[in-house]
């Protein structure tokens, strides 16, 4: 969370190395959100005020902050909908970068358009979703539907890639290279 992010050293290790000219992309929402787990929930004013401190920060130091909503979480409803999990902070993420004037990339939208229109099964390839036994790292299985393999994961990156261009940050989208 941003919170963790910043009370742990994490932000300062960064910011620290922080010079003119370099991108800082800074995305956060998943586990601001997560109520039921104290150790990283950040309440939304938190949040706004954590992103804000963010994006100064980087721009005092000469650096481009660039804001990005959190990625879609693999959640369907009993109609096979996808469902937001995020919450009001997706929200907040684009209210602090138009306040600050900094590019958005609306990851939450993008991924929610692209797993929504792949639908639930179809979606399941993307994700860490390993039976027992079917993966050494992961004994017991695992069932996760936030964080993706490398297959969802080079999407999740082209529709990054597709919102730099569209928000034209030209300087950093100069430099990426196809892959």
């Amino acid at each position: 969370s941003t919170r963790t992010f910043i009370s742990e050293g994490w932000w300062e290790q960064i910011i620290s190395n922080v010079q003119k000219g370099d991108f800082v992309i800074i995305q956060f929402g998943h586990n601001d959100s997560s109520v039921e787990k104290k150790d990283r929930y950040t309440t939304p004013d938190e949040y706004r005020a954590n992103l804000s401190r963010m994006a100064d920060e980087v721009k005092a130091k000469g650096g481009n902050a660039i804001i990005c909503t959190p990625v879609a979480r693999r959640k369907f409803d009993s109609n096979n909908q996808l469902v937001d999990t995020h919450g009001v902070y997706p929200d907040i993420a684009r209210e602090v970068a138009k306040a600050k004037r900094i590019p958005l990339i609306d990851m939450q939208k993008s991924t929610s358009q692209w797993l929504a229109k792949e639908g639930v099964a179809a979606t399941r390839k993307y994700f860490h979703k390993f039976a027992p036994g079917q993966n050494r790292l992961y004994p017991k299985g695992l069932d996760d539907n936030t964080h993706f393999v490398e297959r969802g994961a080079k999407i999740v990156a082209g529709l990054f890639v597709a919102g730099l261009n569209e928000a034209k940050v030209a300087g950093l989208t100069k430099l990426l290279k196809e892959n």
